[in-house]
């Protein structure tokens, strides 16, 4: 793990943790937690599916679980992710597509892992 991930709560990394149980992958398991301006916290794990294209990433689940229970007005300030393959946790960048959905909820300084969405992902689809 990161240095960057050590400033993850005790309580973020173990609802992360509890939330890779869910994930339904045959390789890699990934959960992600993402925090509102408002502090609340929503959580999302992977789902492979034989067709990859019908595979949704663990930080838009997440985007997902907040949208559903905070319509789309919410801005999301802060998101970790963390992975597990063969029982060992590790970091992981976000891909493309959910830095893209990221950038659509995003907080005027969001950052994602540690790092500032703009370093992150200085040119965007808007």
């Amino acid at each position: 793990m990161s240095s960057k991930m050590n400033n993850l709560s005790s309580a973020s990394r173990k609802a992360l943790e509890a939330m890779l149980k869910h994930a339904k992958a045959k390789k890699t398991k990934v959960a992600a937690e993402i925090t509102l301006e408002d502090g609340k916290l929503f959580y999302g794990c992977n789902l492979e599916a034989a067709c990859h294209t019908l595979s949704i990433c663990a930080e838009r689940a997440a985007v997902v679980n907040a949208l559903i229970h905070c319509g789309p007005e919410f801005r999301i300030k802060n998101v970790w992710a963390i992975a597990e393959k063969n029982g060992t946790p590790h970091n992981i960048q976000v891909c493309g597509s959910c830095l893209q959905l990221l950038s659509e909820f995003a907080a005027p300084n969001l950052y994602i892992q540690g790092y500032s969405l703009d370093v992150l992902y200085p040119i965007r689809y808007s």
